[in-house]
């Protein structure tokens, strides 16, 4: 389908002039969207914002595509998010004529809920219903929650109608009945059964995870003269000196750990005057690739998108580059994620650079399974059993593991590898569960803590601030620092907070927006000092290979509560002395409902601030030689 077509049918022609109004005549709503509506930012139907897309995906800005296109052809098979326009509102408003149209079979509902339903959290959660300009209060009472849809963050209508079948049976609306009888009787909101159990009930199967990431279109790929004229361009060198680094995806478009890690790698090589080249999947897979011979491979030349190539021609320009006599006479490479890429197709182009060995980043332990975490169905750390064991057969993962530890094999069998650990945990882990052919080992932190002086804190009398970091991810503990808001939210003496990209809606949650950039890489650990937070609840479910969230926890002066055998996390709160390690969730929870929580104020403790001295990855390993 072109861009025209499909466009055309995605585009709301009443909305768009209702909103904007300003057409030309006889011009279609979805022409001007094409030709000009999206560089203005202009929403093309109620349920899709250009600005929150292109501010939270700015890699769609920099490809130039309209953006509404790049959802429906590529975004939604990604798992991008889109969020309904700012203008819904006033559109419904306008059909309705701002009437609330509840039928009398469920009024009397709909006025017991009404004050204890949140709308805001219930269009944030299902954007269907936004899309479709629907009251949020008549759609819950009339449909949403026979539909298992939750009114607000705290109540589970699945859950209620679960452990209190009599509800259903009665074919009462179970918010209804909690609010008027339920809650009066004592009722469980849910299964004691633990977010786990949500986490295997939805877990998708390896098939369904590839089906989600649609092949590339045609008109996305480039072809060998676009490449070379490309790699014409890296003149840093004066074509002496190239670095070649590996990953998941475009580290210039997807903010995050790794990714703020290898832009301070290649800005370190730019300093340098090293040409750099940096290869994606483009199409994005937790799995290494086995099923395409070819792939299409994203590159980067010298940081800027040089387009997606079939990996094959990506390997013949790399012989041409590569054969010139008297150039690239010094050559590195770093491989940090194999996942997306298939190994032959890869190691291929290795080759063709001319690159015989290279380092290994540790990020995760992908290289021993399909689940990267080491998490049996994702919710318990297996620790990598032998694949013909009973546990890794009943793993999601399982049948998938034996093609990526093959994969793996076949790129460490080709490439001469340095494995490079970020903590010496994660190092002593991943050769545990590996046995793959290495050169060396090496132990290399992502950044290290060191002291420095701040003001005292504030020890005005306050509640005991307790804050979450980053991402919303059940793997980092969300759930449970969610439960510890279900629980100690309200009238405990204790103030809960998020940093991070985008607030949780529904929860007595302070959110602070955090964005860690390149320009400011410690701007966490910054609004942790600011907001004075007492200490930070890192649950994570997996052996962590480092936990920066952690270090930019303590660099703040915030005490960091950790679980027990969580690799580097359960280390590093052991080895700065900064937070506290419990066994379980169990001991969490009695940390908090003694009291003995509150021993983690500022104003009871001494206070440590550190600033963070970030490494420059592979840059430093290579070593001056090139300076």
């Amino acid at each position: 389908m072109t861009i025209a077509e499909s466009l055309a049918a995605a585009v709301d022609e009443e909305f768009y002039r209702f909103t904007y109004g300003d057409l030309s005549p006889g011009e279609t709503a979805a022409a001007h969207y094409e030709r000009e509506g999206w560089r203005d930012l202009r929403d093309p139907n109620p349920w899709f914002s250009t600005r929150a897309y292109v501010e939270r995906y700015p890699d769609v800005e920099r490809a130039g595509i309209a953006p509404l296109f790049h959802y429906l052809q590529t975004g939604r098979g990604e798992g991008r998010v889109a969020e309904p326009s700012q203008h819904a509102e006033a559109f419904r408003t306008r059909l309705t004529g701002g009437r609330r149209f509840i039928d009398a079979a469920h009024a009397e509902a709909a006025a017991a809920i009404e004050l204890e339903f949140d709308a805001e959290f219930y269009l944030a959660t299902y954007p269907d219903v936004a899309a479709a300009l629907l009251d949020p209060l008549q759609h819950f009472v009339e449909q949403g929650w026979r539909e298992g849809r939750d009114p607000n963050a705290f109540f589970s209508t699945k859950g209620y109608a679960e452990v209190n079948p009599d509800v259903v049976q009665a074919g009462m609306n179970p918010f209804h009945h909690y609010l008027v009888a339920g809650r009066a009787e004592g009722r469980p909101v849910r299964p004691d059964v633990g977010f786990r159990y949500e986490i295997l009930a939805q877990l998708p199967t390896v098939a369904q995870r590839l089906a989600w990431t649609p092949p590339i279109p045609k008109w996305q790929v480039g072809d060998a003269g676009q490449l070379r004229r490309a790699t014409g361009m890296m003149i840093r060198s004066g074509r002496r000196r190239l670095h070649v680094s590996v990953s998941h995806d475009d580290y210039t478009a997807t903010v995050g750990g790794l990714q703020l890690s290898l832009l301070r790698e290649a800005d370190t090589f730019e300093c340098r005057g090293v040409d750099h080249v940096h290869l994606y999947p483009a199409r994005p897979l937790l799995f290494t690739d086995s099923d395409d011979a070819d792939p299409i491979t994203g590159v980067l030349v010298n940081g800027l998108r040089a387009g997606l190539f079939p990996a094959s021609t990506v390997a013949e320009v790399a012989a041409g580059v590569a054969d010139k006599p008297g150039e690239w006479t010094q050559r590195s490479l770093s491989i940090h994620s194999a996942l997306g890429h298939n190994t032959p197709a890869l190691v291929k182009i290795l080759r063709a650079f001319r690159l015989e060995r290279g380092f290994f980043w540790v990020h995760d332990f992908a290289s021993a399974c399909a689940g990267h975490n080491l998490l049996r169905n994702d919710v318990e750390f297996c620790g990598a059993p032998p694949p013909e064991s009973v546990a890794c057969t009943i793993c999601t993962y399982g049948q998938r593991r034996r093609q990526q530890v093959a994969d793996h094999r076949r790129l460490f069998e080709s490439v001469g590898l340095t494995v490079v650990a970020p903590a010496r945990v994660t190092l002593e882990t991943w050769i545990a569960v590996n046995a793959l052919p290495i050169e060396a080992t090496l132990v290399h932190p992502h950044c290290r803590l060191v002291p420095r002086e701040a003001p005292p804190p504030d020890v005005r009398e306050r509640p005991l601030r307790i804050g979450y970091l980053g991402l919303p991810n059940p793997h980092k503990g969300w759930p449970i620092f969610r439960e510890l808001v279900f629980r100690f939210g309200r009238e405990h003496g204790i103030e809960f907070h998020h940093l991070g990209k985008a607030p949780q809606r529904g929860l007595p949650i302070v959110f602070t927006e955090v964005d860690a950039v390149k320009e400011r890489p410690d701007a966490m650990a910054a609004a942790v000092e600011d907001l004075e937070l007492d200490a930070v609840v890192i649950w994570s479910m997996c052996a962590e290979t480092f936990c920066l969230v952690a270090y930019e926890a303590v660099a703040g002066g915030a005490m960091v509560v950790a679980p027990e055998k969580r690799g580097n996390l359960t280390q590093m709160v052991r080895d700065t002395g900064q937070g506290l390690v419990l066994d379980d969730e169990r001991a969490l929870f009695d940390f908090f409902e003694s009291g003995r929580v509150f021993e983690l104020a500022r104003d009871k403790r001494e206070v440590r601030y550190f600033s963070l001295e970030y490494s420059k990855m592979t840059a430093d390993l290579v070593g001056t030689q090139w300076e």
